[in-house]
């Protein structure tokens, strides 16, 4: 007793102490408790034996610690469970909130881990009603009848409450520790298994508790409703940065509970009968419910009862307005009133008996809550996404019925632009995050609804704009003329409200839809609108405007204008569309003589020429910059070049500067435009060493540097980037290495010159493909080693206490320098590359997979032909931009006149159409060397015989194998270990150091990393895994089992990634161990050797590959099954115990079935890693998964 009592007071301290030291002391004394699992027992014996409620709470979180962190026995988790939920039921009234909340998320943590492993966890549910039981009139009762016979003991009732809401929590939400994979089948088990009865449980407690206004009980249980409704049914991962919540995939079997009309009507009466917090959380069920997916209706009229139940419910609270003084509880009322549009249409709300009163109300609270602006803005993306689809749906209406529309629109957006302004009145603020404009995602939001809400009603609408617009456009253009400074104040506001107004015009120019008028009269509007702005832009740059760059509301003016300009091009100006604006033209040339798009396009030039000049600020050169890519005209020193703020602008200036240059394949050119970079190098090239850790030099080392990516991102032809590496090489490159050696600590240095080292060895449309009699291949690989080795061996050094962030970026730039990927412009060259070969047999059984197609035999007549596209998806946005361009443009129906196919190039005349190899047969020649090559009849001597398994061994073949992916396929990488020259050896070696300093947890951690990491080991796997498997084993088994993990990742190309490199490392085994009598190389003995080391190894990772194939939706299951059929054919033995673990863990009803099932996955499988023999395995497994899934 005297040992715990001390162990109470070391509690008390660490968790009450102020004293920093004593509380550090007392954490290391008791920190045994949570990491070494010894100690389990005497935390049991804390919390039987304890009196201090930090002492129970140590033992609690210790043994969460161990749960979360140790892979504990089956037995012991078992223990620990029912251990917790007796002491629970036993002490739980009596302990401290914290403690209880401490033992209750224990208690789901264990359940949780265990659930899949044994029934007894998974009786949770029925666990804890016999828990509830106990305390009324005996076990078992019916859950009505218990919360019925509840008088007294409200406080078990309410730990059982709190470990639902608990339970549901901890299921839905992914657990550090715990791979996402696995996370999911856990989630979707418990969904399927115990969710609904959790969640009638939930409402049952609601009807019940109904009296006990505000009670704990109360909220307990409606919380628990709103997990229940909350979860994850489709294993989405739901984005929590934003707001919205989509459709709610509810299953099938909720259908008798949703649809009873007492399910609803409960939410509303406790919205009623609470205030918030409790108001709201019904609110937020009710939302949950009006967003349930229209397919879970079992018919139409069911679903319109919902929606007629819904509209009376919000009618009522928009009548009374009870509880909307509350902001939590209007903002959650306007995402219900927004579910309506989103998930019914609207023939089904003008057909409702409420409609005429509810759209009345709505109109009038949506003009409310426009009037309170700064209270409501957020919520008011809501009520303006519901008005805004109701409008675009209105074309779709069939029938008399009046929907209103036409009396309420107008009032609203004439409303929202009056109330815009007149909220600026008292604005007076340079504080950036106090302004609207200032916050581009809400702005967006805000303005999202308002194209659709305007041209609605257009002529309206723009009479409204006009009449706000006209007065004040006047002020500003009569203070452009003042000569003395006019007052701040005055022009503070104008601006303000010019902003306003212009980014108000440029998102009604966002889209061009005809609706009740014409597209000619649509088009007249949009040129008196846009007449607007131009007056504008002519006055935001002339006389006393002109020195106001500096001021935040010119600043927010200049951003709305340059909003507009991009708008107005894509709609109007671009070269496509202008032809057919004729309407739009007449107007502007009758109101400012701009008679074409042309002048429009000089107009916006120089408007951007104006900003690059005149402003400093990162945000308006960014923005302006963004324009300049299409209509830069000539180029002038522009200030911001020299503030090291605006430092990444000037890779988008030199990116767009060489686009704009090298059009034309002129070395002169090249020359003149590459210039005042030379002067750059040679001022840093002369700098003395001990100057050359200064601020100057550094700013113009990182400006260097993003000027050459810029440059280097421009070139798209070998003759143009030959300028660049002749420019470059010999002269320029050490500059490179001394700035890596002197600045490697220094992340602002370094991550620039390693991102212009890894675009310049991007092998981009094929750039870097050198003549055969040339070196630059060589020499550039040996450049870029020195680089990486200079990097790798300083950044390995570098003190703990550096920015860890950083250090990993640098890391993942070397590893993508290494690992580079060139784009293909044929089908024979991107089938070279295995990630692209792989993704289209992925994509082919997936729709095999599916039933998307059929095999059938080639039918006669006319085709239609398919394209594959083989890419690399930088950034999602891009992919997206490309999307939208090609369906406004080509309504992805042109897929143009047909270029190539296969192999084959195709010329189309006029009057025939000529195919041709000569193209793929040139590039096959210069590739190999061959282009001056006498040709012969017999090149190999006919008398050879080669066969598989004959003849001796390479020792060390890796060296004259080709390495595809590293660095871009520019040069043949066997030559440097043929002539001793370590450049690939020592690159290799430094990547390797560093990606073992690298913990895996980072590793997974960092997106980036993750992605150039295993990028790098398929490569490495691939052609150098003699390499690998000379490593040391505690350095094999790392990279190995980085593997493993890289497997359980979300991420398809990464999954992808590892198979195909555990595939090339289970070929290596199966044909120089398995087939061989014995290894007959060193890497074969290493690889023997450490599979015999770790007999877990090899079935761990077919067990995770077929968990993979088997219960996830995986869109790679051909680059899964490559490595599943070399890990099989390894070990029948281990593919055995494979099967029976699968089937032990399956029903006894279905085992024999299943059985059977695993029979046919080797059906005509012979020993064999031919492409035949894994293309029949690959068919198997797709039945398999298919009969498994649908046992």
């Amino acid at each position: 007793m005297e040992c715990l009592a001390q162990l109470e007071a070391l509690c008390e301290r660490l968790y009450n102490s102020l004293d920093s030291a004593e509380r550090a002391h007392a954490e290391s004394t008791l920190k045994c408790f949570s990491v070494n699992t010894d100690y389990i027992s005497q935390c049991q014996y804390i919390l039987d034996n304890a009196s201090t409620p930090y002492a129970l709470l140590l033992a609690s979180s210790s043994l969460l610690k161990q749960v979360t962190e140790h892979r504990l026995p089956l037995q012991l988790r078992l223990d620990i469970r029912n251990y917790i939920i007796n002491y629970l039921a036993t002490r739980g009234p009596d302990l401290e909130p914290f403690v209880v909340g401490s033992l209750i998320q224990l208690f789901c943590r264990v359940t949780k881990f265990g659930w899949l492993d044994d029934d007894r966890f998974r009786e949770a549910v029925n666990e804890l009603i016999n828990f509830l039981s106990q305390y009324v009139h005996g076990w078992g009762f019916p859950i009505n009848l218990l919360i019925g016979c509840l008088l007294k003991p409200t406080q078990h009732f309410a730990i059982g409450l709190k470990i639902l809401n608990q339970l549901v929590s901890e299921m839905n939400q992914s657990t550090p520790g715990v791979p996402l994979s696995h996370h999911r089948r856990i989630a979707c088990s418990f969904r399927d298994q115990s969710l609904l009865q959790i969640f009638r449980i939930s409402l049952t407690s609601l009807c019940q508790l109904k009296d006990d206004d505000g009670s704990k009980l109360q909220e307990l249980a409606l919380s628990l409703s709103l997990r229940c409704l909350s979860f994850d049914f489709m294993g989405t991962s739901i984005d929590e940065s934003t707001d919205e919540l989509g459709t709610v995939q509810v299953s099938s079997s909720w259908r008798p509970v949703l649809e009873d009309p007492s399910t609803l009507q409960i939410f509303f009466d406790y919205y009623a009968l609470n205030k918030a917090p409790f108001s709201k959380e019904a609110l937020e069920c009710l939302v949950r419910l009006a967003s349930i997916r229209r397919s879970f209706f079992a018919d139409d009229a069911t679903r319109l009862k919902i929606l007629a139940h819904l509209m009376a419910g919000t009618k009522e609270i928009l009548k009374t307005g009870k509880g909307l003084t509350d902001h939590d509880n209007y903002n959650e009322f306007c995402r219900l009133l927004g579910c309506f549009k989103a998930n019914y249409q609207l023939l089904d709300l003008v057909n409702m008996e409420d409609y005429r009163d509810w759209i009345r109300l709505t109109a009038e609270f949506t003009l409310k809550s426009l009037e309170s602006w700064q209270w409501a803005s957020g919520s008011l993306y809501y009520l303006l996404g519901l008005w805004s689809r109701m409008v675009t749906s209105v074309p779709y209406l069939k029938g008399d019925t009046p929907a209103l529309l036409d009396e309420y629109v107008p009032k609203i957006i004439e409303g929202f632009v009056s109330s815009r302004l007149d909220s600026l009145q008292d604005e007076f603020s340079d504080d950036l995050s106090e302004n609207l404009l200032d916050n581009v995602e809400l702005l967006q939001d805000q303005l999202d609804c308002i194209p659709h809400l305007c041209r609605f009603k257009y002529e309206r609408s723009s009479i409204c704009i006009l009449t706000v617009m006209e007065p004040i456009l006047q002020i500003y253009m009569d203070e452009a003329r003042l000569q003395a400074s006019a007052d701040r104040s005055e022009l503070f506001h104008v601006e303000t409200k010019l902003a306003w107004i212009v980014h108000i015009i440029a998102a009604i120019l966002k889209i061009k839809q005809f609706s009740s008028l014409s597209g000619e009269s649509q088009e007249k509007i949009d040129a008196e609108l846009s007449a607007r702005v131009f007056q504008l832009v002519n006055a935001t740059d002339s006389g006393l405007h002109h020195l106001r760059y500096g001021e935040i509301s010119k600043q927010r003016l200049d951003h709305a204008i340059l909003t507009f300009f991009q708008h107005f091009r894509k709609l109007y100006a671009a070269d496509h569309v202008a032809d057919s604006s004729k309407q739009l033209y007449i107007r502007l040339s009758e109101l400012l003589g701009l008679h074409d798009h042309l002048l429009v396009l000089n107009l916006i030039v120089g408007k951007i020429a104006t900003n690059l000049k005149c402003y400093m600020g990162e945000e308006i050169i960014s923005h302006s910059l963004s324009l300049f890519f299409e209509m830069a005209s000539g180029r002038d020193h522009f200030p911001f070049l020299g503030d090291y703020r605006c430092s990444r602008s000037r890779t988008t200036l030199y990116h767009t500067i060489g686009l704009l240059v090298f059009m034309e394949d002129s070395l002169l050119k090249f020359r003149t435009s590459i210039d005042p970079l030379l002067q750059v190098f040679v001022s840093l090239e002369s700098t003395p060493e001990e100057m050359f850790r200064t601020d100057t030099v550094k700013y113009a080392l990182i400006g260097l540097m993003r000027d050459l990516k810029g440059i280097a991102m421009a070139i798209n032809n070998r003759k143009m980037y030959s300028f660049l590496f002749d420019w470059l090489y010999p002269s320029h490159m050490p500059l490179l290495l001394k700035g890596i050696s002197h600045w490697s600590d220094t992340p602002e240095v370094t991550t620039p010159l390693l991102k212009f080292v890894a675009e310049l060895v991007l092998n981009r449309s094929q750039r870097l493909i050198f003549d055969s009699s040339s070196p630059n291949g060589i020499l550039l690989f040996r450049e870029v080693s020195k680089l990486i080795v200079c990097y790798g061996s300083r950044v390995l050094v570098l003190p703990s206490h550096v920015d860890i962030a950083s250090k990993y970026k640098g890391m993942w730039i070397s590893f993508t320098i290494l690992s580079r990927v060139s784009l293909s412009k044929t089908t024979g060259e991107a089938l070279l590359i295995k990630a692209n070969d792989r993704a289209m047999r992925d994509e082919m059984v997936a729709h095999h997979s599916n039933a998307t197609y059929d095999l059938i035999p080639l039918p006669s007549g006319s085709l239609v032909g398919c394209r594959w596209v083989y890419t690399i998806k930088f950034d999602h946005d891009g992919i997206q931009k490309l999307k939208q361009h090609l369906f406004y443009h080509f309504h992805t129906k042109d897929h143009g006149k047909l270029e190539h196919f296969v192999r084959i190039e195709i010329a189309q005349f006029s009057f025939c159409v000529v195919p041709s190899q000569q193209k793929y047969a040139l590039n096959i020649l210069e590739e190999t060397c061959m282009v001056n090559c006498e040709p012969v009849d017999t090149p190999l001597d006919p008398n050879i015989k080669l066969v598989p398994q004959r003849g001796e061994a390479l020792e060390d073949p890796w060296r004259y194998q080709r390495l595809v992916a590293l660095t871009g396929n520019y040069v043949n990488f066997g030559v440097f270990e043929l002539y001793g020259d370590r450049a690939l050896a020592d690159a290799i070696d430094i990547a390797l150091k560093m990606m073992l300093s690298i913990p895996l947890a980072d590793i997974l951690a960092y997106r980036k990393l993750t992605v150039a990491y295993y990028a790098l080991l398929e490569v490495l796997f691939n052609s150098h895994i003699v390499f690998i498997l000379n490593l040391d084993t505690s350095t094999f088994m790392y990279i190995a089992g980085s593997l493993e993990a890289g497997l359980k990742a979300l991420d398809t190309n990464i999954v992808s990634q590892c198979a195909s490199a555990i595939d090339n490392l289970c070929t290596f085994y199966f044909n120089c161990v398995t087939l061989g009598e014995s290894p007959n190389s060193p890497a074969a003995l290493n690889l023997a050797q450490r599979i015999a080391e770790y007999p877990g190894f090899i079935p761990e990772l077919l067990k995770t590959l077929f968990e993979l194939v088997l219960f996830e939706n995986c869109g790679n299951q051909w680059s899964l099954s490559r490595p599943i059929l070399s890990l099989m054919l390894i070990s029948e033995e281990m593919s055995t115990n494979l099967k029976a673990q699968i089937l032990a863990a399956q029903p006894v009803d279905q085992r024999h079935h299943l059985s059977t099932c695993f029979d046919k996955l080797m059906a005509d499988i012979n020993q064999s890693l031919d492409s035949k023999n894994r293309d029949k395995f690959t068919q198997n497994l797709t039945r398999f998964k298919n009969e498994f899934r649908n046992k």
